[in-house]
């Protein structure tokens, strides 16, 4: 299976339209095998599914542009569930402030 990172060299070594279908492609097999897991992980602390999946289509925008700067296949999974877990601690902390403005003194 290639990886994104190694999609992502073989955009220095092709043509640009030939990396990019290959990143594509690539970026295709890991959104297939990450995309319940990380759903999983973020519906399970956000207990909301139209939240968890505006959440996890965030994450995977993310993976999406950032995904050529990912050196190591390896670490590509774990990056994806940080990026998750950062956009829950985002989305906690607006709900806190918002909950903390909109309160009655």
């Amino acid at each position: 299976m290639m990886g994104i990172a190694i999609a992502a060299a073989a955009h220095v070594r092709s043509g640009k339209a030939t990396a990019d279908r290959e990143y594509e492609a690539a970026f295709a097999r890991v959104y297939d095998a990450y995309y319940t897991k990380v759903f999983a992980f973020v519906y399970s602390r956000v207990h909301n599914v139209e939240l968890a999946k505006d959440i996890v289509a965030e994450v995977f925008e993310k993976a999406y542009a950032k995904g050529r700067d990912v050196r190591e296949q390896g670490a590509y999974g774990a990056w994806l569930f940080v990026v998750a877990r950062n956009l829950i601690a985002g989305y906690f902390r607006r709900l806190n402030r918002e909950y903390r403005t909109e309160r009655p003194s």
